[in-house]
């Protein structure tokens, strides 16, 4: 599994408590990176930029940059205290962490990235921002950004300006010069929004971030040289091949043409995206590996940023993981799920088998999220399946589970918001499931609307995925909210 560690949520705590306790030397700063060490993560992905760097640059400011800031934006600022960790870290003790945890990390037998956020927008509204490069006021002044048309990501900046471009292209070389990793993560889902698309000529923008992955891999391929060593190059995209096209991101002449050894299909922080096409992926660029990525929300459409966070549990989390590699997927991507949220449920997530065949001998829950819209380019819908009102006509769930074993107590839980499940006829694979009863919504209950009431039933499942239809079976209506397969041993 591959695990992104985010900038600063869990680095700067850890860097804050070893400068409290006077600990401030090499070995201390391995248990970072050691509680890895004897899990199923095989790369760790080391976030180094947002809207500033983490690392000393000469590209970008840097956290000794923004420490030392005393004004932004004609503004008086004092970001001492949030960049205290790092710049003490670094320049009154002369340790960087990056360098000691990515060396640790080779030592432990895991793979070291750098993770670069090719377009964070965080904070859109702040005058000032203790994460913001001074170029963010000359970009807006100079009308390299999108625009106030894309709301909270009116701030992203343009990829049809070549000053954009460069920067970035001298901070991916100037980081590998200074780091021996694995490879480079460009992550583009913060931001998709690279461009103004929906006022643009999207041929015009595909074509210009073609020639940027072109340039990013002779970047690549300089820094090879210089290191005498391969080093790889992943992308994270949204969760759709023509999706991230209309962005302007076409991965398979990437793919096609040898520029990236990775692709990231990703949902979007609000719901871990259920139904990642994989086999899709697979079939558009099968000269890369495809790793789709599990965030660390679960969210139904119908309570999508409605009832506040709502944490993927670990058995929801191990059927994502079934599904995209029953799917055919060549690994599991995490993302925000380091230890921030719930520590001891992502320590066990870390422990979470990376094979189908293991993973079917675990308890797992096989539940229907939809897409986060944000992610969604104009002239094309959300994957949204719930909330779902069945008509006369079936309307059909898919849950790509792969070969269920026939020992497996497997249970089919629906939830309600209107009507009742007397009035739908379900069926699994064609074969009628009566007898329902209610039950306790599962957890989390605030993923699905507060009203919703659940239903279970017993279901023989058969084949490598299973298909839910539901159909009105009469002149009462329902609402279907909440959709799931619970698997368990016996």
């Amino acid at each position: 599994m591959y695990l992104n560690i985010d900038i600063d949520s869990i680095n700067r705590p850890f860097l804050n408590t070893l400068i409290n306790c006077g600990e401030c030397n090499r070995e201390a700063l391995y248990p970072f990176v050691d509680r890895f060490a004897d899990t199923r993560i095989t790369d760790l992905l080391f976030t180094i930029f947002c809207q500033y760097s983490a690392t000393d640059s000469n590209v970008w400011m840097s956290y000794a940059d923004k420490y030392l800031q005393t004004h932004e934006n004609g503004i008086p600022v004092d970001h001492r205290n949030y960049h205290q960790s790092y710049y003490v870290m670094n320049r009154v003790f002369g340790i960087d962490p990056f360098s000691v945890w990515i060396d640790r990390a080779w030592e432990r037998g895991i793979r070291p990235w750098i993770s670069i956020r090719m377009n964070d927008c965080h904070a859109p509204e702040a005058e000032t921002h203790y994460l913001r490069d001074d170029f963010f006021y000359e970009a807006r002044e100079k009308g390299m950004m999108n625009g106030k048309r894309y709301g909270y990501y009116r701030n992203t900046l343009n990829y049809r300006f070549a000053e954009v471009r460069d920067r970035f292209l001298r901070y991916i070389g100037e980081q590998l010069e200074r780091y021996h990793v694995y490879g480079v993560e460009l992550d583009f889902m913060r931001e998709i929004h690279c461009f103004d698309y929906a006022g643009a000529d999207k041929d015009r923008c595909v074509s210009i971030m073609n020639d940027f992955m072109r340039s990013v891999k002779q970047t690549v391929t300089a820094a090879e040289k210089k290191k005498g060593r391969r080093i790889r190059i992943a992308v994270r995209l949204t969760c759709e091949v023509d999706k991230s096209l209309a962005f302007g991101f076409d991965a398979r002449t990437w793919a096609k043409e040898g520029l990236v050894d990775l692709l990231i299909p990703s949902p979007r922080f609000h719901g871990s995206q259920s139904a990642i096409p994989v086999e899709e992926w697979k079939e558009r660029c099968p000269e890369t590996q495809i790793l789709p990525c599990v965030e660390s929300l679960l969210s139904s459409a119908s309570a999508h940023a409605k009832n506040g966070v709502a944490l993927m549990p670990l058995e929801v989390f191990r059927g994502h993981a079934a599904s995209f590699l029953a799917r055919g997927a060549d690994g599991i991507y995490c993302y925000n799920l380091f230890g921030q949220m719930d520590p001891t449920r992502d320590a066990l997530i870390h422990r979470t088998p990376d094979t189908a065949e293991e993973l079917a001998r675990l308890p797992r829950r096989y539940v229907t999220v939809g897409e986060d819209p944000d992610v969604c380019p104009q002239g094309f819908r959300p994957y949204q399946p719930l909330p779902l009102s069945p008509a006369k006509e079936p309307s059909a769930l898919i849950f790509h589970t792969g070969e269920i074993p026939a020992d497996q107590a497997v249970t089919l839980k629906i939830g309600l918001t209107e009507g009742e499940i007397e009035s739908l006829t379900v069926a699994v694979n064609g074969i009628p499931v009566n007898a329902f009863s209610p039950v306790p919504m599962p957890t989390p209950k605030n993923a699905a609307p507060v009203n919703t009431r659940c239903y279970a039933a017993r279901i023989q499942p058969s084949g490598k995925a299973q298909t839910v239809t539901f159909q009105r079976n009469g002149s009462a209506s329902a609402t279907v909210t909440w959709c799931e397969l619970d698997v368990q041993p016996q």
